[in-house]
């Protein structure tokens, strides 16, 4: 529990929370009005608030950017809310005054409060307590009273007419006190508070009625930490639904990412949307129900209608009008007029709103203006859409309060002759009464639709509400809605289009000339046309332009025809309206994408991109970026091609938003010969499954602003191409490694479409019109940045160098330019002689052989080992450039440049080799795939004589087997209730992890310890082709029927007689995909050497444990591991940010939390048996060590289990940690005697304790953890087990009797095991699980040296460290694989992984990322 430093103001206001809002910090209002507030909410009370001891229920919705999701409570007592807020405090007794921390836990990134009662009638189900104390809390404006105030217990809706907007800002130069930064706040924020007003359709018993429903809406934001926080108050919890299914996992990525401050205040915006779509969504429905109850209701006429129309039958004749009929009109009216106050009501909220957040983004204190400008801009068009919604509303109920009133006059008539049939004259009055006011309405319908002005000006608010931008900052218009628009009705059921309206309102009293019946006609549509005339005032010209052929289709048309096609009209300033005319018809007339097309683009087209970002910035000519396209702007042969791209940027599904993205490479001008060269070689290949394909191509002229007064016309040369999520790098960098063994095979399989595209660049086969003709070619660029995921396959793109010629019988040989130095084969470095000569196609092979090489190195080591990787080749670069040169070999005559290439300028380096060594010592039991293919690689592929490198379609075969011998391998099963759960959490993991703010100079103070924060929070990342393999494994093995005939309680007889290791008679369920070529051999598969573990399953099914590297039964990670490589680059950077600094050692503060009043031990077992572990023992000492600096005040303790080394009470940056490691390695024929070496150590703290005890008895004892490194063999004792547990069981039982309570674990014992003796991992997992059956406490855990360091160093005294387990299940000695060892390395090795971190790289504890390494890691 980590205990925050508050203020001193923050800290009276919160103990005196139930004096809110008189308590509050900034007090805006002076104090007369704070007491003012106190007494209506006094008054208030008894109706508002519910008393204590009734049902209390505040749903809270936290949000955070980590892995854990959502975090949701429903507090249902004040106790509870002090505790989710994180208040440890406590009343002393004796003083009556406050004592403890009030704030331990940090403010979530996003916090929903929602308060209701069972509807807007009923009391809140909060407490004054509560709610009093969530206010001061959050320290909210005191004016969010008065819009909860319109809630509560009454016979009626509370004031309806209550409506308004409030908002407070504090941007620059916050008061000291108002900043918390250990809870998140920065005290620059805006808060802001505003009601408004929905209405729904409800159950009233067999019916449904209509209620208007209010919401009170509290927002603050911190725009420096990017925080917020949300407080709804409502009748019921409708809003609280929408909201999580905003925030919730099927929501939009950018409506759920708190990553940044920028992502927190686009969240924000969409939050606002939602409540301002809700209150605007149902009124239309709302009035039209009115107005068909006015006119009729279900086949019964109402009564005005008689009397209206006259009476039509002897029944209707005989009615009598009674003042019941004028009370039910008037209830109509009434609520007509009430729907009119409410919608202008919500306008004032809305532009209000509105304009908020346009002078936030005019406000130079607001730092995230310019960020999100687009955000803002597309908020604002959004709330000016639903405002012009309402207002439409609001004119229909003005037209009904109207006809009401008419009836009601009508009526009231009717009733003063006091006849029931009337008299003739009565009649007469009542008729002509009706034809005047029937004409009177008519009339103005008639001038409301021929109106111009008004016509117009609908037009022209339609045409801005459809008009975008482009990301050249040029606006166009989505014409396929405007044309929907202008063909639609004006009213439901009135046969009168908006286009006939417009054309009404056009020609005025003129005669319609005939020709513009076929205005919408699809072949001579000119409604574009039209419009634009329209907006250029000479709407009635548009049957001349007809007669020209001047049509939709034509458009856009060039400036000269337009004079020519203007003065056929004969008007006059024909030249004046062609050049108006020309310069409006780009908006409405934007480029559209189709597929395979090649167009040219001038300088006035409009390119409807709607978003564009550079995808990376690693150099060259050419620039790629990722770009969208709204979907009436992708022809439908390109959707076709490229539906998988598709996707809904819209608020919901009702209101779709459906876009394109596509990856868009731009060459700048001066570079046509590449663009050209590039296209050329996308024609030649298009038809390869493993190239990314180009969609299409143009050029695009325009002009841009010049250097000084005037602009520069500038040529772009574009291809248009299939959008990859990632390239291979990114998809490294993005991505978990692959665990399972399908997962593998199926990552080979896709890199296996690579290889077999460069077969189709080597062996390039053409058919055009019947002929086929034949070409060799060269990639000459393959490297991971030209290797796209698209859409879960790799594909090859990039071929800007690519070259081909005529097949010929000989090798081919080519002069060959561009490349990339790091993966170019050793032929081609500048370094060499003979680099003018031709080249072989096996440049290729090289270099797709560098590419396994990383790939092997990420699937064993995680994106880090790929950096270390990289430092390796590096160094051994260095060290051939400083030998002299006569101490180099004889044919190592080229001058080696500084890099990270794969080779010595001849041969491949044999760090190179050596680092393929390592990768096959490392690698998961379940990889059967990875040794072979880096055997392809060292002997056939990265070879230093071209024509010794294999052919790729001879590739392409080894390849092909390698995949088909390990699918045709032993495969074991593993329950289906894991996989199922692995699939949910793969498929929730974000697709991809932003980039860290790690570019970004070094903070200092609280922003170091923020930016710390965004580390320690990553979120979930995906497991490469884990969803692939587990989707479909899932369906086919829910799809298997159930034998009715088995009781699915327990295994058949058959199967409980089975000798130990036979085959399952359960289905398996192997997890991967097909197989390649031909069904598996029909020989059986030998028997899984997995000892059989009891565990839960779905339907009796199960799936391998080796599949899926889950043990079996155990409870699951709560908590995100962190391996050694992680945690070292952890500290690395830490110490790293302290440099030059010279502060006071900073501290873990993962630790800090629960690292409290503790000494730490470690005992190292420096036995025979750990000599193969003692470099990776060295190591992660090492990190410990430093992980855990600074929090052992009184300085870390080391012994050995031989020998009479040690150190006491050593500071974690000592140099003594190496010296005495390396005096106590580990010699030949000596055997541990752990119960010795524990016995020294428990005799120790026994004595301690019992010296504190007699001496301080008041005083708690310092606790004491003990983390043993080991490999848990013990060579060195007898009966081990027991031996071990009875000095154990001694120790902690003695403990106990001296000091009482053990709950919170005074003395711990944390064993870190080596290997994989399996005798010795079922030992210590016996001390781990076996001791609470003696009688103690848990005080024991276990981990693998390849395990979670934050459980190496908490599992044994936190609890919910202790209870994970993530290693594998115990296997049987006899069955287990050989051990496996690690090849010496020093420390001093780990240190020279000491490098600023890459951007987008994962440092934390929380980041899933696979372990970065360079040696092979020990299997516990």
């Amino acid at each position: 529990m980590s205990i925050f430093c508050t203020p001193e103001s923050f800290q009276r206001s919160y103990n005196n929370f139930e004096s809110y809002p008189q308590n509050i910090i900034h007090q805006h209002l002076y104090s007369g009005a704070l007491k003012t507030y106190v007494a209506r909410l006094d008054a208030a009370e008894p109706d508002l608030l519910t008393k204590p001891g009734a049902e209390l229920l505040v749903p809270f919705r936290d949000l955070y950017p980590a892995c854990q999701g959502p975090a949701t409570h429903n507090i249902q007592s004040d106790d509870a809310l002090r505790k989710w807020l994180g208040d440890q405090s406590t009343i002393d007794p004796l003083t009556s005054t406050r004592i403890g921390a009030i704030a331990t836990k940090a403010d979530p990134k996003c916090r929903f409060i929602f308060i209701s009662g069972g509807n807007s009638r009923e009391p809140l189900k909060i407490s004054r307590r509560m709610l009093t104390r969530i206010l001061t809390y959050h320290q909210v404006m005191p004016c969010y009273l008065d819009f909860m105030s319109v809630f509560g217990r009454s016979k009626s809706a509370r004031e309806l007419r209550f409506s308004g907007f409030r908002a407070q800002t504090l941007l620059k130069n916050p008061a000291p006190d108002s900043a918390i930064p250990d809870l998140g706040r920065s005290g620059r924020h805006f808060q802001m508070c505003y009601n408004l007003k929905g209405v729904a359709r409800v159950p009233h018993g067999k019916s449904m009625l209509w209620s208007i429903r209010q919401a009170a809406v509290y927002h603050q934001f911190d725009i420096e930490k990017g925080t917020a926080l949300w407080i709804v108050t409502k009748g019921n919890l409708e809003i609280k639904d929408r909201i999580k299914a905003l925030t919730g996992k099927d929501g939009r990525t950018e409506d759920r990412a708190f990553d940044t401050p920028e992502q927190c205040l686009k969240s924000s915006l969409a939050v606002h949307l939602l409540h301002c779509h809700w209150s605007t969504e149902d009124w239309r429905w709302y009035v039209q129900f009115l107005e068909e109850q006015i006119d009729a209701e279900v086949g019964t006429p109402l009564p005005t209608e008689i009397a209206v129309l006259g009476p039509r039958g002897n029944d209707e004749a005989e009615r009598v009008y009674t003042s019941a009929d004028l009370q039910t009109l008037q209830i109509y009216q009434d609520k007509m007029n009430e729907i009119i106050m409410i919608l202008e009501a919500n306008n004032d909220v809305l532009a209000s709103l509105r304009n908020f957040y346009k002078a936030m983004h005019e406000d130079s204190a607001f730092t995230l203006g310019n960020a999100c400008s687009e955000d803002l801009t597309s908020f604002a068009k959004k709330i000016d859409e639903m405002k012009h919604d309402s207002a439409m509303q609001v004119s229909r109920a003005r037209l009904l309060v109207q006809i009401t009133s008419d009836r009601k006059s009508l009526v009231s008539q009717r009733i003063s002759t006091n006849a029931p049939h009337g008299s003739m004259l009565m009649l007469e009055q009542i008729l002509q009464h009706l034809q005047s006011q029937t004409t009177q309405r008519m009339e103005d319908l008639t001038t409301r639709l021929s109106d111009p002005d008004n016509a117009l000006r609908e037009l022209k608010v339609k045409v801005e509400s459809l008009t975008m931008e482009a990301v050249c900052q040029r606006s166009y218009v989505l014409v396929a809605e405007l044309l929907q628009w202008l063909r639609s009705e004006v009213h439901p059921g009135n046969s009168t289009t908006q286009a006939g309206r417009l054309l009404v309102a056009a020609y005025g009293d003129e005669i319609l000339p005939k020709s513009t019946n076929m205005l919408s006609d699809k072949d001579s549509c000119c409604l574009l046309v039209f419009s634009i005339l329209l907006l250029l005032g000479k709407g009635k010209l548009v049957h001349r332009f007809q007669r020209c052929e001047f049509l939709d289709k034509h458009l856009p048309i060039d400036h000269q025809q337009l004079r020519k096609k203007f003065r056929a009209t004969q008007m006059q300033h024909e030249d004046q309206l062609a050049a108006e005319f020309d310069k409006k018809q780009w908006m409405f007339c934007p480029a559209k994408f189709e597929l395979h097309s090649s167009q040219e683009h001038r300088e006035p087209r409009i390119l409807p991109i709607c978003k564009k970002e550079e995808i990376n910035e690693k150099g060259g000519i050419a620039r790629v970026y990722q770009i969208e396209v709204k979907e009436e702007f992708v022809g439908d042969t390109l959707r076709r091609a490229v539906a998988f791209s598709r996707y809904n940027c819209g608020p919901s599904e009702k209101e779709p938003d459906w876009r394109y993205q596509f990856a868009l490479k731009t060459f700048p001008n001066g570079s046509m010969s590449l663009y050209e060269n590039e296209k050329k070689a996308f024609d030649a290949l298009q038809n390869h499954n493993g190239m990314v394909r180009c969609l299409a191509d143009y050029t695009h002229v325009e002009k841009m602003a010049g250097p000084q007064e005037g602009s520069i016309t500038t040529n772009t040369f574009n291809l248009l191409l299939e959008f990859g999520e990632f390239d291979l790098d990114e998809f490294f960098a993005q991505r978990l490694p692959p665990v399972f063994q399908g997962e593998t095979e199926e990552f080979w399989r896709a890199l296996l479409d690579v290889a077999e595209a460069l077969d189709g660049i080597h062996n390039l086969e053409m058919d055009t019109h019947g002929t086929v003709q034949q070409f060799q070619g060269w990639h000459a660029d393959v490297k991971p940045d030209n290797i796209l995921s698209v859409q879960g396959k790799f594909k090859l793109c990039d071929p800007g160098f690519a070259k081909f010629v005529r097949k010929t019988h000989s090798d081919p040989e080519e002069f060959l330019l561009g490349g990339t130095e790091t993966y170019g084969a050793p032929e081609r470095h500048p370094g060499r002689r003979d680099t003018m000569s031709a080249f072989s196609q096996t440049i290729d092979i090289w270099s797709l052989g560098c590419v396994f090489s990383i790939a092997a190195t990420w699937i064993v080591f995680g994106y880090q080992g790929i950096k270390q990787f990289r430092t390796v080749r590096t160094k051994a670069i260095e060290q051939i450039r400083s030998k002299p040169v006569q101490q180099q070999a004889l044919r190592s005559r080229s001058s080696l440049s500084a890099g990270d290439y794969f080779h010595d300028g001849h041969e491949v380096l044999e760090a190179v080799t050596s680092w393929h060594r390592v990768l096959r010592s490392s690698l998961r039991k379940t990889d059967s795939v990875t040794s072979d293919l880096l055997d392809l690689v060292d002997h056939k592929m990265l070879l230093g004589a071209p024509s010794e490198r294999i052919k790729a379609r001879d590739l392409i075969s080894e390849l092909t087997t390698i995949l088909v011998q390990s699918e045709r391998g032993p495969r074991v099963e593993m329950p289906g209730n894991i996989m199922e759960t692995l699939l949910e959490a793969d498929e929730d993991a974000v697709s991809s992890v932003q980039s860290s703010n790690l570019g970004q100079p070094v903070a200092t103070g609280n922003d170091r310890k923020a930016r710390k924060s965004r580390l320690l929070e990553q979120p979930l990342m995906k497991t490469a082709h884990r969803s692939e393999g587990l989707r479909s494994v899932v369906a086919s093995y829910h799809a298997q029927p159930a034998d009715s005939g088995r009781d699915q309680s327990g295994p058949t007889t058959a199967e409980a007689n089975a000798p130990s290791g036979a085959p399952s008679a359960s289905p398996d369920i192997p997890l991967r995909a097909s197989p390649l070529h031909g069904p598996p051999p029909s020989t059986p598969a030998p028997e899984a050497s997995v000892e059989h573990i009891d565990s839960p399953s779905v339907s009796g099914q199960s799936i391998s444990p080796n599949q899926l590297g889950q043990r079996v039964g155990r409870t699951p990670k709560v908590h995100t591991p962190q391996d050694i490589f992680q945690a070292l680059e952890e500290v690395e950077k830490r110490d790293k940010l302290l440099d030059g600094i010279r502060r006071k050692e900073r501290k873990d503060e993962l630790m800090s939390r629960h690292w409290i009043n503790r000494d730490l031990k470690f005992l190292v077992d420096n036995g025979e048996s750990m000599i193969p572990h003692w470099a990776w023992a060295k190591a992660l000492l090492k990190v410990l060590v430093r992980k855990i600096a600074g929090q052992d005040e009184n300085g870390l303790d080391l012994t050995f289990t031989l020998g009479q080394e040690k150190l006491e009470n050593q500071k974690s940056n000592s140099k003594n940690w190496e010296r005495v490691m390396e005096r106590a390695r580990p010699r030949p024929e000596t055997r541990t005697n752990m119960r010795s070496s524990l016995g020294e150590i428990f005799s120790s703290f026994l004595k301690q304790v019992q010296q504190h005890m007699k001496y301080q008895p008041t005083k708690s004892v310092r606790k004491l953890t003990l983390i043993v490194l080991t490999d848990g063999i013990w060579a060195g004792m007898g009966n081990t087990q027991a031996s071990i547990n009875d000095i154990i069981v001694s120790f902690v039982q003695r403990v106990e009797e001296a000091i009482g309570d053990l709950i919170d674990r005074p003395v711990s014992i944390e064993f870190i095991q080596f290997g994989n003796d399996h005798e010795a991992t079922y030992r210590l997992r016996q001390l781990d699980t076996g001791m609470k059956w003696q009688g103690i406490p848990d005080v024991i855990d276990t981990e693998p040296a390849s395990g979670d360091v934050n459980k190496m160093l908490l599992g044994s005294f936190v609890k919910e460290y202790d209870d994970e387990d993530e290693d594998s299940p115990t296997q049987d000695p006899e069955t287990a694989p050989s051990k496996q060892t690690i090849p010496p390395i020093e420390l001093s090795s780990v240190n020279s992984l000491r490098r600023p971190l890459a951007r987008g790289s994962t440092n934390s504890s929380a980041s899933p990322t696979q372990p970065a390494v360079f040696v092979s890691r020990p299997t516990g």
